[in-house]
């Protein structure tokens, strides 16, 4: 799998129309204009084929380069697989060689799933929606 930057926005709003099939064109797109202010997009792909997308920008915070994850999302068939593990230890490396120190995210409080797989994966529950990592 190969974690690279999101070049063709249709295809990306493809990927999401067909995991979240109750959301419309509309409200997708309003996503990526939402999400502009990211710096960065990335998706993973094998064999041509998308599996996840994520969003991420660069803050400053207390004198410290954070990585913000604000988007982050792993095709339902490929769940469990490794796919968003894999993402994460991608971005870690990319952390570390653009020297940020931290990842951070947000998360909605009943995302109690999306919760155990940031515990898992080495993050730190801030508060009840506020995750965090330190980059070794």
């Amino acid at each position: 799998m190969k974690l690279k930057p999101l070049k063709k926005k249709k295809t990306a709003i493809r990927f999401l129309k067909a995991i979240f099939p109750a959301w419309g064109l509309r409200a997708i797109w309003k996503l990526f204009h939402k999400e502009k202010q990211s710096k960065f997009f990335f998706q993973a792909e094998k064999n041509k084929k998308i599996l996840g997308i994520m969003a991420i920008s660069s803050v400053v915070f207390w004198g410290l380069r954070w990585l913000h994850l604000r988007f982050f999302v792993v095709d339902s068939k490929w769940r469990g697989k490794g796919v968003g593990t894999e993402m994460l230890e991608n971005l870690e490396k990319k952390a570390q060689k653009t020297n940020h120190r931290f990842i951070f995210l947000t998360s909605k409080p009943f995302r109690n799933k999306a919760h155990r797989f940031y515990l898992k994966n080495g993050f730190k529950r801030v508060l009840w929606f506020f995750f965090w990592k330190k980059i070794k």
